[in-house]
């Protein structure tokens, strides 16, 4: 394995084939025969890397050998009844028996066919237990032995024209090329996983030598002239320019989909972090390199130690420590050729705290140089997966396996921050997967993969990481880094407020005393001094009987600076708001977003919204001082966990449940907002809202308001009744204003455990659909949320996609761009899933945003080269094998609780009475915001007025007002939705049975009954996909279509129809079904060669 692998890949062309001197027309003098096949032959031992062993083996391998071991195989086969048309080998055996018999007499040796014969033996044996594999091998050798001339019939053209020793050179360089590439995957130790996804670019290196060997065979049986070999010779350089083209542009055009597909955290950043941070202190964390058992643990060739803790208490710089030993491997390990790959976890991020995604950062890094791989990820995440981004931690688990298998060794594996993973499932995972590697490693591979795994030295890190070898910082460690540090930092203060003196007022040596080996420590406190505003004040601080002496008073003397009396009271407010905003944040935010949640005031009904006027002035680290961090991708942070344990612990500036209330009460206020009103709101009024940054904050609402109210339940003791009644008036107009009316018809399903949860809340008159709301957002939320659908309870989804829609438009115009960046970002193609990174991070492009949400729709893809499903797939793996299979010739080889009917639980305490009442109906509102949101519902409550003339009925939204409509129109026999339609053979499909409404249709079709009544359609189409016949007659298609939810699908995948018939119908499937639909009437009026007036399924 080490052999195998001391480079990143094995390069196949050799590059000195076409420096080879040749006879020309100038009668130039030809070269031994025997240079030209020994530097071939020289060559491909290098390239293959081939051992002593192995050299041995190859040297006495004969033809005979090669048929013995084909004999074997074959019966083996017959044996298992699992045989293999081994025929196919036999082309290339006797071909290159008579090749072996013209080349010794220009070389009076048979040796060279020795390389020929050996390698085939050894991969006939590696595959022959792999059908896929060993079939794809016998394929090859079928292909290579017919492009082989016979040459017992040219034999004499061959001795008689010196410079056909060169072509036939040439020839047995491309058979060489041929073993290089493919011993490269067969020599694999995990080369079964990465045989399909590495075979496919294999194909392309075939593809190339099979082209040259053609054009050497037509030379041949052509008895071509001394000017055609020459011509020969430029085209074989031809071919060999246009396919290394050809295999750097095939692996080229995978790395978007993987990265897509990966999406990892960008670790860089945070390292680019630590090295600016370390500017203040060169050579920080050098002792550490002189460590004994970090020297057991790096040292490239003999490595006593493959793993290796480092520990130490929180905000020690075992970060900064981290970042030290990423800096210093290369040089350390230097001339030994190294693959490093780290990862810095961080609490909080759900992109940076789980194995999924540690999994999903290194293996971008060790993509790096390793197209194998990158064919393997391709293979596995863009077609075979079922995921738009790898969530699934058994896959994340077999792809770094394979991915560190196949890396340079020795490879270096350094994770930061494994303690910042609160799920203590992730963080066992994490340790002991990562110690299962090493350790089961044989002993010759002793040393190929190192890992650092850095924690704090908590009970759990003990328990999973305490039989480890280890190093743990002492303050002893760390004096002389934090001692440089500040001296760095005491000259720039003395720069600010002039020189001090050391004896009065000894500023390294003081906070040296407080430090206690913490570098955070040291990093707040020359930072809190160094914004002060007088030198006065910097003295009085840096007393040394008044300076802090551990974290905690650290952080209470930089909040009463920040919170200091000469403050002003709306500045203090602002700050408290937003340090409550970043301790009960679900995930890190944008700074446009806290903007975002600054400018909304829900208590200004003339202007909810307004960032002029309410935006801070301010940078967040202005504001906070050095309690947080801005960080380049414009995300802002508390610097450290222990920042937000002490806010919360203390409670004094930021009471946790209080947080949460602030949150849930801006978060519900925001979505009951005009600006969120679905019905009333025009596109026009959404783009004028857009234009004024009215959305800034909608990502996190609409993602994250059912978590909030969950924690807000969890909490209610702590809640004054006031505020608790305030939070219930606004989830009742959150339910009536967004629930999807549609649903009133069936009853409303809750589920038992979330009704415990949110029992507080029970006093609700829309508990039941509160409880499935929470129900099913959290599940949307979850890893088997599946996106915008029509079955959704709320209509968030409908809004939000509206609302993006403007957002793109604007985004073609730079101008508005430029303007709208601020409120929004520069990413405006969002996927439309709550519970994908790319719901809020988006893309910067709307092809990228739909390749990547067309994973989510249809996430297995066909893997074949030019095929039309390659870039629409399918959605379940089934229908791909059957695609393969039918098309191809190919035969590859969470629960989540349903909610339970609501059961009568004991009765609650009575709801007090709000002052602001409803003057249409008998509700009661705390304030007067949630009133006006509600007084919507009776105001708007009928603008929508049925469209028959006889019939002035009037309704509050326009569903119900089509639905009524519904009534009269099938009154008049003049519409309805029939299970029926034309094939093109002039045949009907469907059961004809008629239905009310277009999504009681859908749901037939959906249905064991319905899915039979749409599978002759399906064949039909399937037909029509590949080619209809000429003047056939074409399928009948309705005029009018339904106005359906449309996802963010290519333009091409909405005319392909997948081929199964046995899952539900994505909403492109349905309009795409809708179109080939007639009505029955007028099916039936044609076939009497009459005409109805009205197609049935036109909306009107």
């Amino acid at each position: 394995m080490a052999a195998t692998s001391r480079a990143n890949t094995v390069s196949t062309t050799i590059s000195q084939a076409d420096t080879l001197h040749h006879p020309t027309a100038s009668g130039a003098s030809p070269p031994k025969p025997e240079s030209e096949f020994e530097t071939f032959l020289r060559t491909f031992k290098h390239e293959a890397e081939i051992n002593k062993k192995t050299m041995q083996d190859w040297e006495a391998t004969t033809v005979h050998h090669v048929k013995a071991v084909i004999d074997a195989i074959q019966q083996k086969h017959m044996s298992n009844k699992r045989q293999q048309y081994m025929k196919r080998l036999e082309v290339f055996v006797v071909n290159m028996e008579s090749f072996g018999e013209v080349i010794q007499v220009f070389l009076n040796s048979t040796d060279y066919l020795a390389f020929v014969w050996g390698p085939m033996k050894f991969m006939l044996m590696t595959a022959c237990s792999y059908t896929e594999a060993f079939n794809s091998l016998l394929d090859a050798y079928l292909q290579i032995g017919e492009l082989l001339p016979q040459l017992e019939s040219y034999q004499q053209h061959c001795i008689s024209n010196s410079y056909m020793c060169t072509v036939l050179s040439l020839m047995y360089k491309d058979i060489l090329e041929f073993h290089a590439a493919a011993l490269k995957h067969f020599r694999k130790p995990m080369w079964k996983k990465l045989f399909v996804a590495v075979w496919s670019g294999f194909l392309v290196k075939l593809r190339e030598i099979m082209q040259k060997m053609e054009r050497h065979k037509h030379l041949i049986e052509s008895q071509a002239s001394i000017v055609q070999f020459e011509e020969a010779q430029r085209f074989r350089e031809t071919v060999e320019a246009n396919f290394r083209e050809i295999r750097e542009q095939f692996v080229r055009q995978k790395w978007p989909d993987v990265h897509r597909w990966l999406s990892p955290y960008n670790s860089s950043l945070q390292q680019r972090n630590c090295e600016r941070a370390k500017g203040d202190s060169p050579g920080s964390g050098q002792w550490l390199v002189k460590h004994s058992q970090f020297k057991d643990w790096y040292d490239p060739v003999y490595c006593l130690k493959p793993l290796l803790w480092l520990n130490g208490i929180p905000g020690a710089g075992k970060t900064t420590l981290t970042s030290t030993v990423i800096d210093s491997l290369p040089t350390l390990c230097d001339p030994t050729p190294i693959c490093l790959a780290y990862f810095y976890c961080k609490d909080g991020d759900p992109n940076r705290n789980s194995f999924v995604a540690i999994a999903r950062g290194l293996l971008s890094q060790l993509l790096r140089g390793n197209p194998d791989l990158l064919l393997q990820l391709y293979d596995k995440g863009n077609l075979k997966s079922g995921e738009a981004i790898l969530s699934d931690a058994q896959t994340a688990k077999e792809l770094l396996e394979v991915a560190l298998d196949s890396s340079v060794k020795p490879t270096y594996i350094i994770i930061d921050g494994i303690d910042e993973c609160q799920d203590r499932q992730e963080r066992k995972l994490i340790t002991s997967w990562f110690s299962e590697q090493v350790n089961k490693l044989p002993r010759e591979d002793f040393g190929d993969l190192r890992c650092l795994l850095v924690s704090r030295r908590d009970g759990p890190a003990i328990k999973d990481l305490g039989m480890l070898p280890s190093i743990e910082l002492r303050p002893v460690d760390t004096r002389d880094d934090i001692r440089n540090y500040l001296t760095a930092w005491g000259r720039k203060i003395e720069e600010k407020y002039g020189p001090l003196d050391s004896k009065a007022y000894p500023l390294v040596d003081t906070i040296m005393a407080a430090t206690q080996g913490m570098f955070l420590f040291a990093k707040l406190a020359v930072l809190f001094l160094y914004d002060l505003d007088t030198r006065e004040h910097l003295l009085k601080n840096i007393h040394p009987g008044h300076f802090p002496d551990e974290i905690g008073k650290m952080y209470d003397r930089i909040l009463a600076r920040i919170f200091k009396d000469d403050a002003p009271p709306p500045k203090q407010k602002a700050i408290s708001r937003l340090l409550s905003l970043l301790v009960c944040a679900r995930r890190p935010l944008r700074w446009y977003e806290i903007q975002g949640f600054f400018a909304f005031d829900p208590d200004d009904e003339n202007q909810p919204v307004d960032h002029e006027g309410r935006k801070l002035r301010d940078d967040p680290t202005e504001l906070c001082l050095s309690l947080v961090e801005w960080h380049p991708d414009n995300s802002v942070q508390l610097v450290h966990p222990t920042a937000r344990d002490h806010l919360v612990r203390h409670g004094e500036y930021v009471a946790e449940h209080l947080a949460e209330y602030e949150m849930s009460e801006q978060v519900l206020a925001f979505l009951n907002s005009p600006g969120m009103d679905h019905e009333s709101l025009k596109m026009a009024d959404i783009r004028d809202l857009v234009r004024k940054g009215y959305y800034s904050f909608l990502d996190y609402s609409v993602a994250y308001w059912a978590m909030h109210l969950q924690a807000i339940a969890a909490a209610r003791s702590k809640l004054d009744g006031t505020k608790f009644e305030e939070l219930t008036d606004l989830v009742s107009v959150f339910i009536d204003s967004h629930w999807m009316k549609r649903n009133d018809e069936t009853e409303v399903q809750t589920s038992t455990t979330m009704g415990q949860k949110l029992a507080p809340f029970s006093q609700l008159d829309c508990f039941p659909k509160f409880v499935q709301a929470v129900s099913y957002s959290r599940k949307q939320l979850g890893i088997h949320g599946k996106g915008p659908s029509s079955d959704e309870v709320l209509n968030l989804w409908q809004l939000t996609m509206s609302i993006r829609t403007i957002q793109e438009q604007l985004a073609g115009d730079q101008e508005e761009m430029n303007t709208l960046g601020a409120f929004y970002g520069s990413n405006y193609f969002k996927c439309p899933r709550v519970n994908c990174i790319r719901f809020h991070e988006g893309y910067s492009s709307a092809d990228d945003r739909d390749r990547h949400v067309n994973k989510h729709e249809r996430p297995f893809s066909c893997g074949i080269p030019d095929c039309f499903m390659a870039m629409v797939g399918y959605t379940t793996e089934r229908a791909l094998q059957k695609h393969l299979f039918e098309l191809h010739g190919l035969d590859p080889g969470a629960n989540v609780e349903f909610p339970s009917p609501p059961k009568e639980g004991p009765g609650t305490k009575q709801k007090a009475e709000g002052v602001f009442k409803c003057s249409e109906c008998p509700r009661r509102f705390t304030r007067k915001f949630n009133l006006t949101n509600h007084m919507r519902t009776h105001q708007n409550s009928k603008p929508f007025a049925c469209r028959f003339a006889t019939c002035g009925k009037r309704f509050t939204r326009s569903d119900d007002r089509v639905r009524h409509e519904a009534i009269h129109e099938i009154g008049e026999g003049r519409k309805t939705f029939v299970c029926f339609g034309m094939l093109d053979n002039g045949t009907t499909w469907g059961c004809k049975k008629s239905f009310k409404r277009a999504d009681k249709l859908r749901a037939h079709f959906n249905n064991q009954i319905g899915r039979q009544c749409r599978a002759p359609l399906h064949s039909n189409q399937e037909r029509t996909a590949h080619g209809p016949s000429e003047g056939g007659p074409q399928p009948v298609a309705s005029p009018g279509t339904l106005s359906l939810y449309e996802s963010h699908a290519s333009a091409s995948e909405t005319h392909v129809v997948r081929q199964e018939t046995d899952i539900e119908m994505s909403d492109a499937e349905w309009q795409k079904l809708l179109e080939s639909m007639v009505d029955l009437g007028e099916a039936d009026s044609d076939m009497d060669g009459t005409k109805s007036e009205d197609p049935i399924g036109v909306q009107r």
